[in-house]
């Protein structure tokens, strides 16, 4: 694993220096790099991707470098390449460098298990949206999709002629979450109500619905900040709303949501809430782990702790305690 997301590139840029490297005998050489050069970009292309440990991603953002800690790259194995791409079949989980797979629904025998190449997020977002963001030579079906297979094509090839002109993407992706969040919180907080309230007039092609649910963490983050929990408790429940929707059944990301809608209504007093959303957490944590709640603080205490609103450490451990023990 390696936190640079550019070295698949730059693997790719040192193919050429194959032949230069005489690896094999003179006479096979030229045609075994030929080969070589020609299937492992492929190889490398399709099974080098991000590797994210989403669950603590509120807690552990930084003005300067973003959720960089958080994320890097990996050449999957083999037994990770071998799942093909589907919208929710079964979950990618990721802690450290381990990696594992939680299916969403009952899983019948000789079924074929996938999983989603493409954050959840997406996964609401049309097939040519999807596919257009998976960048890979296929397209990305789901069921209900397949009974109009001719208007999706069309669809599609609509798409493609405009990609080379355009980035098909959510706006608020990584770089743009960076630079709103290096802002002052005041600014920050003028800024993405602007984006909320007066979305840019865009292609309908480049209008995602995750960027709703980004800009609504982003104002949860930004209100809890200035100690206005009270108004970030809405937001975070719009975030959960969308995720609860639209997210797989059991999913990291919806959990971690409770948990800071739970501390968010704690520090506003709205103590009904907090238990509710807290409650919600904890199922969710076992679904996923086990260990019930001594499991559950084992993992996150830390990382709840970190300096995401303007309370003290130990009165956050004493809110944790409460909430969760």
């Amino acid at each position: 694993m390696c936190s640079c997301a550019k070295i698949g590139l730059e693997i790719e840029q040192n193919f050429s220096e194959l032949l230069d490297l005489h690896l094999f005998p003179d006479d096979e050489n030229e045609e075994t790099c030929k080969k070589i050069q020609l299937r492992l970009p492929l190889i490398v292309r399709y099974n080098v991707l991000s590797v994210e440990t989403a669950s603590e991603q509120y807690s552990h953002f930084d003005s300067e470098k973003g959720m960089v800690e958080l994320n890097g790259t990996a050449l999957y194995g083999p037994e990770v390449s071998y799942l093909n791409h589907s919208v929710s079949i079964i979950s990618r989980m990721s802690v450290g460098d381990v990696m594992f797979f939680v299916t969403n629904r009952h899983i019948s025998s000789g079924e074929e298990l996938c999983f989603s190449y493409i954050e959840h997020e997406l996964l609401c977002e049309s097939e040519e949206k999807r596919t257009a963001v998976l960048d890979m030579d296929f397209k990305d079906y789901s069921d209900n999709d397949e009974n109009d297979f001719n208007e999706a094509s069309k669809k599609r090839q609509k798409l493609a002629a405009k990609k080379s002109k355009a980035r098909i993407g959510p706006m608020i992706d990584a770089l743009v979450q960076n630079e709103i969040m290096s802002t002052q919180p005041f600014e920050r907080l003028e800024l993405i109500l602007d984006l909320l309230t007066n979305p840019e007039s865009i292609e309908p092609e480049q209008v995602f619905q995750c960027d709703n649910y980004t800009l609504h963490s982003l104002h949860a983050i930004t209100l809890e900040q200035l100690g206005r929990s009270a108004e970030a408790l809405p937001e975070w429940q719009a975030c959960i709303d969308f995720a609860t929707k639209n997210f797989p059944a059991i999913d990291e990301n919806t959990m971690n949501l409770h948990v800071q809608a739970a501390l968010c209504a704690k520090h506003a007093k709205k103590l009904d809430a907090a238990t509710l959303h807290a409650k919600n957490a904890l199922e969710m944590h076992d679904k996923l782990w086990g260990g019930g709640k001594h499991r559950f603080l084992k993992r996150y205490a830390d990382d709840f702790l970190k300096p995401l609103r303007p309370i003290s450490k130990k009165q956050m451990a004493v809110d944790l305690q409460e909430l969760f023990a």
